[in-house]
């Protein structure tokens, strides 16, 4: 069952939640292509943001849960496209740390 997106930012982050779109965004890190469905929030009396990207994942096979990831926008992450980017370059990061 999909998660709600908006529910979860609210809980998470302690805040209001408005959903603006929802798109499917295309990028390439480090060669590798990624594409996802994200949902992009206008966010009421949150801390430090005004916007969020959030989507789901499949896990990889050993979750029964998708994997869902919310990123507040600031500087550089202005897009779903950016916020993408982002936690791609962390994922690639974390395995070049761990080898």
């Amino acid at each position: 069952m999909p998660t709600d997106l908006k529910l979860l930012i609210e809980s998470t982050h302690h805040c209001r939640a408005t959903k603006i779109e929802a798109r499917l965004a295309r990028i390439e890190s480090h060669g590798e292509p990624y594409e996802r469905h994200i949902e992009t929030f206008r966010l009421s009396d949150h801390s430090t943001g005004k916007i969020a990207y959030a989507w789901e994942a499949l896990g990889d096979g050993t979750r029964k849960e998708p994997n869902t990831t919310i990123v507040i926008a600031s500087g550089a992450i202005n897009s779903p496209e950016s916020a993408l980017k982002k936690v791609a370059d962390d994922m690639f990061q974390s395995i070049i740390d761990k080898l």
